[in-house]
């Protein structure tokens, strides 16, 4: 199972949240689900209080 059939949203809805042009478009229901399934904090999507950006090269690791 991929990433967007987890968290129930479409593979191009996927690619928007990972675009940089695009991550504004995001919820934090869905943020929230990506921390569950990659067992990450939520608060380390979260760069400061009034902006949501994602980062994903941190979760390469």
């Amino acid at each position: 199972m991929d990433l967007a059939e987890k968290l129930d949203v479409s593979v191009n809805h996927l690619k928007c949240i990972e675009s940089t042009n695009d991550r504004d478009n995001i919820s934090l229901m869905t943020i929230y689900k990506i921390s569950i399934i990659l067992g990450v904090r939520i608060i380390n999507f979260l760069k400061n209080e009034s902006r949501i950006s994602l980062d994903f090269a941190f979760l390469m690791v």
